[in-house]
């Protein structure tokens, strides 16, 4: 039976998520903070497990080792300017953490890359905090790698300081080839509205949606 860790599990996206796994037959675990209520999801079969979000060594401590797949659909969307402390901890923090774990229980090499120094730093100190190996480096798109790898994964941005511009990401996709292994895969979360499709159909010989909402894709392109 395949497993699946996920958190947001009692959110909308989420919970819509969790259900479409456990109807076909999946093994759910979903994470929810301390003290949160998980009745409802232990009532529909998911195993419930707790810790901060942004902590990934606790992240890694309750993630099932052999997990098959990890949906990270927990956001905070607050508005308020005076939470975006808590925000930053919950969204980019959170997010870290759980790519931390999932990483360190699949044993894979990995390395990271920013354009941004700052987060350059913030990942190379989260590594070193939970005592975890990875690489990570500056550079713009793929000017700080070498070599080719077996995945590739992005969530791209689509906005150059207050302009909004989707050439970073046609560059990203178009660039891909040249730095995956026969066979790699390219994974890809973006809105769904920008036409990323024709693009990736263009560099990559297979392209799907794994995933989908009204507002965003997760796409999946193999070499």
């Amino acid at each position: 039976m395949p497993s699946a860790f996920i958190t947001g599990a009692r959110g909308f996206l989420g919970g819509h998520i969790t259900r479409q796994l456990l109807d076909a037959g999946w093994e759910v675990t979903a994470l929810l903070r301390p003290g949160s209520d998980g009745a409802a999801l232990s009532a529909l079969g998911v195993k419930v497990v707790e810790a901060p979000m942004d902590n990934a060594t606790e992240v890694t401590l309750v993630m099932p080792p052999a997990v098959d797949a990890v949906f990270h659909v927990a956001g905070n969307t607050s508005l308020w300017r005076h939470l975006n402390q808590r925000q930053y901890q919950d969204n980019v923090m959170g997010t870290r953490a759980l790519i931390t774990a999932a990483l360190a229980h699949a044993g894979c090499n990995v390395t990271g890359t920013d354009v941004s120094a700052t987060a350059v730093a913030a990942a190379c100190s989260t590594l070193n905090r939970n005592h975890l190996q990875g690489k990570v480096v500056g550079g713009d798109l793929y000017g700080g790698v070498e070599g080719r790898y077996q995945t590739l994964v992005t969530n791209p941005p689509f906005h150059d300081g207050r302009d909004r511009t989707m050439s970073i990401t046609r560059r990203l996709i178009e660039q891909a080839p040249r730095h995956l292994e026969e066979n790699g895969e390219f994974w890809m979360v973006a809105n769904r509205e920008l036409p990323y499709v024709q693009w990736l159909d263009a560099a990559f010989r297979h392209v799907q949606v794994v995933s989908e909402t009204n507002r965003f894709r997760v796409y999946r392109a193999l070499r």
